[in-house]
């Protein structure tokens, strides 16, 4: 994976978190282009449980969905993006509020499709659920905060 100095250059170039990385307590540890790798860590909300005291399944779908959407988004950094075109998860086990760490990797990835996989751990290192994505790819970079101007841009070449 990248040194830490690489990685914070990298996410200086992309600049501010988009929202749904702030919602979701993103916080990217290690990324390798080259490898086309990424580790991400997570912190599970209270407020993302059901009533059963485990995080609600779309949650650990956005978990995955975001781990995917960085690796993707800093692979094609800054000339293209990703588009997720589909999203399979399978919930091994019961998530729980607190740290969660997840790893993603590019399966194969031609000029306009990625084929993505993603795993999400709990501290204790027990595989939670995994996921696999296809994504399309797009010139340009990608969308910025809503109301921004590269957001306007990549909403009109969809």
């Amino acid at each position: 994976m990248s040194n830490p100095g690489e990685l914070e250059t990298l996410l200086q170039q992309y600049g501010p978190k988009p929202p749904i990385a702030t919602l979701l307590h993103t916080r990217i540890t290690a990324f390798d282009a080259k490898a086309g790798t990424i580790a991400v860590t997570f912190e599970g909300q209270e407020a993302w449980t059901n009533p059963h005291g485990g995080l609600q399944g779309g949650m650990v779908a956005a978990l995955l969905d975001e781990t995917m959407g960085a690796l993707l988004t800093f692979v094609l950094f800054p000339a293209r993006r990703g588009l997720t075109l589909e999203l399979k998860v399978s919930m091994l086990r019961p998530a729980r509020p607190g740290p969660l760490m997840a790893d993603g990797r590019v399966v194969q990835r031609t000029k306009n499709i990625a084929f993505l996989e993603a795993g999400l751990r709990d501290q204790r290192q027990r595989l939670i659920a995994t996921a696999s994505s296809t994504a399309s790819i797009h010139d340009g970079p990608p969308a910025a905060a809503p109301g921004s101007a590269p957001q306007a841009a990549a909403e009109a070449s969809i």
